[in-house]
């Protein structure tokens, strides 16, 4: 029984302790409810990109308008440091006239809020089929559309302030409103590289009725832009921007950047984050594998000065990827296929296509470095090198019984430095100093084959010239071997 008698008692207590709090509250809350407040950095909202650089311009404005809130009586913007000290000048929006003093100091605690993050919204369905000319890269300059207006359109020039005070810690700018149409203001000559809080508060005639801030990464003068995304296939381009289903794709953010600044990029397939990193380390190009359905898949790009920190938006482009069951899914030799022993396309891995599932057959990287992969005008991949080398499993070219055998290498690669492209052992039964190595090299004079046994070298030359051959060469090495003679 004193338990139920408790809950009725305590209820009527709150709710008095509410209503007689309710006065006090008044001179909290706006009376409007919570001020959406932003600005725009020359043309752009923070809501797309948190980069402010030298020179720009920066319009704080009301994204609702306030001009019917009799509590209102300024709009403050100034810049914290990361530990939390006012940097520059703090920007003062006043509606009172000029000479009454402007309050200084906070009274209250402001209501804070986060900024809320953008939403794009969903394509316009349609078919890879029917855009296999068009498809590929989308419109880069096209911002990400949101729920709320950000952006205001001035409907007419902005107004000049009535009269402007400067003093050593603050800017006091009268203006005969505060709604969309604010004064810009720029930011301090000697501020150095580096985040930033930009702090709106929204004054009353004695309190913060509201505060929100933003994060900010400063510029200065250092350059900083995300062009475009390109994407390469792992074999020969047929002129159709149609993807196979399940293949994989080599895709490549191209950023131009101040050596002052170290880009961090953030890869994205719709909301999931796919994958992220430092350019400097590589993270600029990935690997991705397309699904086994038809359909467009877009991926984002969000490229940032440095590694970011609480909600920086950085420089975003996106690519629109046509995957199609009608896209052809050749390779080179494939009408060798059927005779094939070994067949390597280093389609984003380093599995024999014909069994990629037997891990017995993958080549095996000789040292401990990831794989490398580049492109070449519109296709990709494995780098190999003097760092970079691959082991082929063991196995015979002679049948079952025989001491004979033949085969053939089929290579297809462009040469980028001097050293060994290729190399092959063929070990002897009968003495390992009849062991024969074939190398194939880039030398000063050009490429050549070299036979090496006992000992004695016999060097195979060629007249390639890129000028002459291109920059890709598809070789065919045939050859015939027994315990005592070996044929090229």
């Amino acid at each position: 029984m004193y338990k139920q008698r408790g809950i009725p008692i305590w209820t009527v207590l709150l709710i008095s302790s509410v209503f007689c709090t309710c006065g006090e509250l008044d001179t909290v809350l706006p009376s409007s409810g919570t001020y959406k407040v932003n600005a725009l950095v020359n043309e752009t909202s923070l809501n797309d990109s948190s980069l402010i650089s030298k020179n720009d311009r920066i319009y704080p404005f009301f994204a609702s308008s306030v001009t019917d809130d009799p509590d209102i009586t300024g709009l403050l913007v100034f810049l914290q440091g990361p530990g939390g000290e006012t940097v520059g000048k703090k920007i003062h929006y006043t509606l009172e006239a000029p000479g009454k003093e402007a309050p200084r100091e906070p009274i209250a605690e402001p209501i804070k809020e986060t900024a809320a993050k953008p939403v794009t919204e969903k394509p316009k369905e349609q078919t890879p089929e029917s855009a296999d000319e068009t498809a590929g890269e989308g419109d880069p300059d096209s911002p990400e559309p949101e729920l709320e207006q950000v952006k205001p359109a001035p409907a007419a020039p902005l107004p000049e302030p009535v009269k402007t005070e400067i003093s050593e810690k603050e800017s006091l700018i009268h203006v005969n409103r505060l709604d969309k149409d604010l004064p810009p203001f720029s930011l301090p000559e000697d501020l150095e590289i580096g985040q930033y809080a930009l702090v709106f508060q929204v004054l009353g005639e004695k309190e913060i009725l509201y505060q929100m801030e933003k994060n900010v990464y400063y510029l200065k003068d250092a350059a900083f832009s995300l062009k475009d995304i390109q994407s390469y296939l792992p074999d020969v381009s047929t002129g159709s921007h149609l993807i196979p289903l399940g293949i994989t794709i080599m895709l490549e953010a191209r950023v131009f950047s101040d050596a002052r600044l170290d880009p961090y990029i953030i890869w994205y397939n719709g909301k999931k984050r796919i994958s992220e990193g430092r350019f400097s380390e590589g993270a600029g190009l990935i690997l991705w594998k397309a699904p086994e359905q038809t359909g467009f898949h877009t991926i984002r790009a969000e490229a940032f000065p440095y590694k970011p920190v609480g909600g920086i938006s950085g420089r975003s482009r996106e690519i629109s990827l046509p995957i199609s069951a009608k896209a052809v899914n050749s390779g080179y030799f494939s009408g060798e296929a059927g005779n094939i022993t070994y067949w390597y396309q280093f389609r984003g891995n380093l599995q024999d296509s014909q069994v990629p599932v037997a891990t017995e057959r993958a080549l095996v990287p000789k040292g401990e470095r990831a794989s490398q992969w580049t492109h070449e005008d519109t296709i990709y991949g494995l780098t190999v090198g003097s760092k970079d080398i691959y082991l082929l499993p063991a196995f015979s070219f002679a049948s079952p019984g025989e001491k004979q055998g033949a085969g053939r290498f089929m290579l297809r690669f462009k040469p980028v430095s001097e050293g060994t492209i290729f190399s092959a052992l063929f070990k002897s039964e009968s003495s390992p100093a009849d062991n024969l190595y074939l190398n194939l090299d880039l030398a000063k004079e050009g490429l050549k084959l070299d036979l090496i046994s006992s000992g004695e070298t016999l060097v195979i030359p060629s007249d390639y010239t890129p000028e002459r051959y291109g920059n890709f060469i598809t070789l065919f090495i045939d050859f015939s071997a027994n315990e005592n003679h070996f044929e090229l």
